[in-house]
């Protein structure tokens, strides 16, 4: 998928008309801002799915440590996947997904 910025803006005239994304699609919008090298965008959307009661899993996590990893932010990619490991409300322990 290459059209990332298209996919975020469809989802902001989905909101608009009061379409909530589901985790799922929040998975999805995640991964589009990681790829625009817009990280803050892509934590204000996971900080939006543990508002809704949804448990983060190992596809959130390894696309965030992803996006910090593209833009050379090794220490901040290494510290969140140390938080996915100790985090007991997410309760997943990252697998070969992860550390590939």
């Amino acid at each position: 998928m290459k059209h990332y910025s298209t996919v975020i803006s469809l989802s902001h005239q989905m909101q608009l008309k009061g379409i909530m994304p589901n985790f799922v699609t929040s998975n999805i919008l995640i991964d589009c801002y990681c790829h625009l090298g817009q990280i803050n965008f892509a934590f204000s959307v996971f900080a939006t799915i543990r508002k809704r009661g949804y448990q983060p899993d190992v596809f959130t996590f390894a696309t965030l440590i992803n996006g910090f990893c593209q833009m050379g932010q090794i220490r901040p990619a290494l510290q969140l996947l140390r938080r996915a490991e100790d985090d007991e409300l997410v309760q997943l322990k990252p697998d070969v997904v992860i550390y590939s």
